[in-house]
C-alpha cells in the first residue's frame, strides 16, 4: 500500500489533541503567546468564546483589549524551579570486576581529552549539532514542564550516523564508527503537537512513532515566505524513514491521495528500540489538565469585568423632562431636549422641574465579580494540595489537619518528590537509550537528585535565624554553613557556580568579622588588665585635679 498524505497527516492517535494543548500553552505562556493564539478560530472558540447574544462588533472590540494574568505559569514554574534546586546527578552503575560493563566503564571511545568520558560531555551539553546549548539538567527540567502542561513529553535520541543518507562509506566496525562520529549522540525535546501517532506493545514499549516537522520557507528574496515543508519521520525499532511534502498552500495544497514529493530511507539505526523516549504523568499530577478550566474561567471573567469597567468610565447624561402640559409657554421651550447642543463649555436651558444626572451601571455586580476572581486565583494555587492527595494518602490527612503554611509546604513536598522520582526515571531511560545507540547496551545508569525539598516556609526560617543571632555560637564554620543553607533555600533557581560563589563570600565575610570581633575583645581585655572597667576613662586621659578638660 502506497503512503499517501491522508495516512501521514489526517490519521492521528486518539490522545492527540493539538487544539487543547495550544490552549494550555497560551494560558501558561501569557500574552506573548495568547494574542497570537487567539488568531486561530478553533482555539479562540475554546479559549475566548463569544457570549450568548453578544454583538459581533462588541466581541471584536473586546478582542482588541484582551489581557491575561498568567497565574498558571507562576504555579508550573514554581514547581520546576523547586525541582531545579536539587539538580539531577547521573552515575554509571559499575559491573563486577572483569565484566564487559566494568571494562568499558572508563574506556569509552569518544574523542575527548583529559579523561572526560562521553557521558560527562553529554551531561554538560546534550543538544544536537548547531542547536541551542542545553545541559542534561535543563533537558529534564524542560520535559517536566512539558509533562506538567500536556501530560506527556517526548525526548528524541539520535546519532549522526542515523542521518547518513548514503554517499559516505559505511564504517566497518563500531570502533571505527565511534572514532568517526565522536561524541555526536544527542537528545532533544519534541513538541507533543509534533508526535502525530504511535503504537505500543502489551508491555507499553513503543513499536513505532510518527513525528511531523513543519516549517515555512522563503526560497529567495524574489519570493515570499509561502512555501510549506512538511517532514514526516517514521521511527521503528530497527530503522527510520522520512516522507517530505513541499507546496504553496495558496496554489496547490496536497490532496489526500498525494504521494510524498520525495522519500528518505529506510535507514537502519543501532538503538534496537524506537529512539523516542516518552515521559508521561498520571492524571493526579497533570497540572495543566487541572488548572486549565480554572485559568480559562478567570481569563474570561476578568476580561468581561474589564470591559464593563471601561464602559462604566464613559457615563452619559440623562435628562428627565417634565410633561409638556405643565410647561410655561412663555419661558419654557417644549423642544429644549433636542434643539440645544450639549458638551463641555456649554450650558443647557431647562424647565423648572427637569432633572439631569449621569447614568452608570450598578456597582454591585462588579464587587461580586472581583470576589469570585480572587476565589478562582486561590483555587489555582490550592491545586498543589489536591495533587498531593493523588500521590500519597498522607497528603489528604495533612490537608485536613491544619491550614498552616507548614502543612501547605509538606503537601508541596509530596508533589515535588514524586515528580522528582519520575524525572530521574526519565533521565535513566534517556541515558540507557544513548548507551544502546553507542553499542553499549550493557551499561546501566542511576539518577540522583530532585529529592531534597524544604518543608519549612521562608518566614519560619527567617524567624529562626533572627533568634539564633541572639545566641552566641562562636564558630565561623557554623555561621557560614547556616547562612549558606538559608541563602540556598531563598534562591531555588541559583546555579552551582552561583551557590559556590555565595559560600566563598560568606566564609570570607564571616572570617573577617570574627577577626575584627576577636581584635576588639582583645583590646577590651587589655583595658581590664590595666584596671580600667568597661565605660571608664583610662587614667592617662583624665584631666588633672583643679583643671578643666581642654576644649575640643
Amino acid at each position: 500500500m502506497a503512503i499517501v498524505y491522508k495516512l501521514l497527516h489526517d490519521v492521528k492517535h486518539e490522545e492527540y489533541d493539538s487544539v487543547y494543548w495550544r490552549k494550555i500553552h497560551a494560558l501558561y505562556a501569557g500574552m506573548s503567546v495568547m494574542r497570537k493564539t487567539l488568531e486561530d478560530a478553533k482555539v479562540r472558540d475554546m479559549l475566548f468564546p463569544r457570549h450568548l447574544g453578544e454583538e459581533e462588533y462588541v466581541y471584536k472590540e473586546r478582542l482588541k483589549r484582551v489581557f491575561y494574568i498568567p497565574y498558571m505559569g507562576q504555579l508550573v514554574d514554581y514547581i520546576t524551579a523547586a525541582l531545579a534546586a536539587d539538580p539531577v546527578r547521573m552515575s554509571e552503575d559499575e559491573g563486577a570486576p572483569g565484566s564487559p560493563q566494568a571494562a568499558t566503564a572508563t574506556k569509552v571511545l569518544n574523542g575527548k581529552v583529559n579523561g572526560e568520558t562521553f557521558y560527562d560531555a553529554f551531561n554538560k551539553d546534550c543538544s544536537p549539532p548547531g542547536g541551542e546549548r542545553m545541559s542534561f539538567n535543563q533537558l529534564i527540567r524542560h520535559q517536566i514542564t512539558q509533562a506538567l502542561l500536556y501530560r506527556r513529553a517526548w525526548t528524541l535520541v539520535e546519532m549522526p550516523s542515523m542521518k547518513q543518507a548514503g554517499g559516505d562509506e559505511a564504517p566497518r566496525s563500531r570502533y571505527e564508527e565511534l572514532k568517526k562520529i565522536g561524541d555526536g549522540c544527542y537528545a532533544c525535546p519534541v513538541d507533543p503537537e509534533c508526535v502525530y501517532d504511535w503504537e505500543c506493545d502489551d508491555e507499553g514499549e513503543l513499536l513505532w512513532a510518527l513525528v511531523c516537522r513543519m516549517e515555512k520557507k522563503r526560497l529567495s528574496l524574489e519570493t515570499g515566505r509561502n512555501i510549506i515543508r512538511e517532514e514526516y519521520t517514521y521511527y521503528t525499532r530497527d530503522d527510520w524513514t522520512r516522507y517530505v511534502y513541499e507546496y504553496d498552500p495558496d496554489k496547490k495544497p496536497p490532496t489526500p491521495e498525494q504521494v510524498p514529493d520525495f522519500t528518505e530511507g529506510p535507514f537502519p539505526h543501532s538503538f534496537t528500540r524506537v529512539p523516542l523516549v516518552p515521559f508521561e504523568l498520571p492524571d493526579g499530577l497533570w497540572a495543566g489538565g487541572k488548572i486549565e478550566s480554572i485559568a480559562c474561567e478567570h481569563f474570561n471573567k476578568r476580561n468581561a469585568l474589564s470591559w464593563a469597567e471601561y464602559r462604566s468610565l464613559f457615563q452619559f447624561i440623562a435628562v428627565k423632562l417634565q410633561e409638556p402640559a405643565t410647561l410655561n409657554p412663555i419661558s419654557e421651550d417644549p423642544d429644549r431636549g433636542v434643539n440645544q447642543p450639549i458638551g463641555p463649555g456649554r450650558v443647557m436651558k431647562l424647565a423648572e422641574k427637569d432633572t439631569v444626572e449621569y447614568v452608570g451601571p450598578d456597582p454591585g455586580p462588579f464587587q461580586v465579580a472581583l470576589e469570585d476572581l480572587a476565589v478562582l486565583r486561590d483555587e489555582m494555587f490550592r491545586l498543589l494540595n489536591m495533587m498531593a492527595m493523588s500521590v500519597d494518602n498522607s497528603g489528604a490527612a495533612l490537608k485536613r489537619s491544619a491550614d498552616s503554611k507548614q502543612v501547605d509546604n509538606q503537601a508541596t513536598s509530596i508533589v515535588l518528590k514524586d515528580l522528582g522520582r519520575r524525572g530521574r526515571e526519565h533521565g535513566e531511560d534517556i541515558y540507557e537509550m544513548v548507551a544502546r545507540g553507542r553499542g553499549e547496551g550493557e551499561k546501566q545508569f542511576t539518577a540522583q537528585g530532585m529529592d531534597q525539598f524544604d518543608e519549612v516556609s521562608m518566614d519560619s526560617l527567617v524567624a529562626e535565624a533572627a533568634v539564633l543571632e541572639t545566641v552566641p555560637i562562636p564558630s565561623p564554620t557554623f555561621q557560614a554553613l547556616y547562612k549558606f543553607e538559608l541563602a540556598r533555600r531563598a534562591l531555588p533557581g541559583a546555579t552551582e557556580e552561583q551557590l559556590g560563589a555565595i559560600m566563598n563570600e560568606l566564609q570570607e565575610g564571616i572570617t573577617a568579622e570574627a577577626e575584627i570581633q576577636k581584635a576588639t575583645q582583645g583590646a577590651q581585655q587589655e583595658r581590664i588588665d590595666e584596671g580600667v572597667l568597661p565605660g571608664e576613662t583610662p587614667p592617662e586621659q583624665k584631666p588633672a585635679k583643679g583643671k578643666k578638660p581642654p576644649k575640643k
